[in-house]
């Protein structure tokens, strides 16, 4: 009878441990769970569209609109989150016994999937604010140089544009005759509140 030799490749294993959490699949995570938000959002968008016409008159009343989108919002986003912090417990590498611990590290993940996308999810919406406050400024300024650029054309003296800071943030417009309108837009304007005038 001959003798068989099996020779196996030596595996070298890395030496030291391994970090408990993956900074990685927790952002890779947080970034699964805004995309299905995402698509939660346009989904919710166009069921809720399609539930409200301009040309029907039994439309569901604002109340139930407002009832309807804030539970959707609400399911949207457990959803969109455990979607991300599932994906995020079954991507990370595990180096130790499975068990309490392992349950355990799984959730932090997911806790920290959810930290990270509310933390882009605030991020984006600072700079969308900022963004949509700019171009509100920028149609507000265009709207009054507007008015203020026909008044000189007609060469009316009567037509006056007056805009006080931005402290009183209100814009005034008088009209050329004492029968037309003034319009008053403001926060602090005294007894308006951006209501329509006549003279």
């Amino acid at each position: 009878m001959t003798e068989t030799t099996i020779v196996a490749p030596v595996i070298e294993t890395q030496s030291g441990s391994q970090a408990a959490f993956s900074w990685n699949v927790a952002i890779a995570g947080a970034l699964a769970a805004i995309a299905v938000s995402i698509l939660f959002y346009a989904l919710g968008t166009g069921v809720g569209l399609s539930l409200v016409s301009p040309y029907s008159e039994s439309n569901p009343s604002a109340g139930t609109m407002t009832a309807i989108g804030a539970v959707w919002l609400i399911m949207a986003q457990v959803f969109a989150f455990a979607i991300g912090g599932y994906m995020t417990a079954r991507l990370r590498t595990r180096s130790h016994i499975p068990g309490a611990e392992t349950r355990f590290r799984d959730a932090a993940h997911g806790f920290m999937v959810w930290a990270i996308g509310v933390i882009i999810a605030g991020v984006l919406a600072g700079v969308l604010g900022m963004f949509t406050a700019g171009a509100g400024t920028a149609v507000t300024t265009a709207a009054v140089g507007n008015v203020a650029s026909k008044s000189d054309a007609t060469g009316s003296n009567d037509d006056e544009v007056v805009v006080w800071g931005s402290s009183d943030d209100e814009v005034v417009v008088w009209g050329s005759s004492e029968d037309d309108d003034v319009v008053v837009w403001g926060s602090d304007c005294a007894g308006c509140g951006g209501t329509l005038w006549s003279n």
